[in-house]
């Protein structure tokens, strides 16, 4: 059987061959982090659930993702969030504890981090923007 990584250059350093498990396990973490988007899987865990061990995990959801696992979560919470601020008059509490943050502060955070403005920004000028198309005569 073929081993899964192989030299990548004389440095010693090594690049994943990705196979169909791997993907397989990547779009199950993918997956349990979308529609449980409340908790906070650490990679350990996210590990356990997909039968990779950290190494495997860790270079494989960086290739295929583009980021890491905790990047693709916080991602996920801010689009979700993006969305409950659109579609909601909720605080900004209450969206962050519905998104499982413990404080509003650190979700405010990073959302601004991520999006550019704070999400009390970002929802007054979104609705603005939303809120009738302009109409030429």
């Amino acid at each position: 059987m073929p081993s899964p990584t192989k030299p990548s250059d004389s440095s010693g350093s090594f690049s994943l061959q990705i196979n169909h498990m791997i993907i397989e396990s990547i779009e199950l973490a993918k997956k349990l982090i979308e529609e449980n988007f409340t908790k906070r899987y650490t990679q350990k865990i996210l590990c356990k659930l997909t039968g990779l061990n950290q190494y495997k995990f860790k270079k494989a959801f960086k290739i295929l993702v583009g980021v890491s696992a905790r990047q693709y979560q916080v991602q996920v919470k801010i689009e979700r969030a993006k969305i409950i601020l659109l579609e909601t008059d909720d605080y900004i509490w209450e969206i962050a504890l519905s998104l499982g943050y413990e404080h509003a502060q650190n979700f405010s955070m990073q959302f601004k981090r991520r999006v550019g403005s704070s999400p009390k920004k970002w929802r007054k000028h979104e609705k603005i923007r939303h809120a009738s198309p302009s109409r030429i005569p």
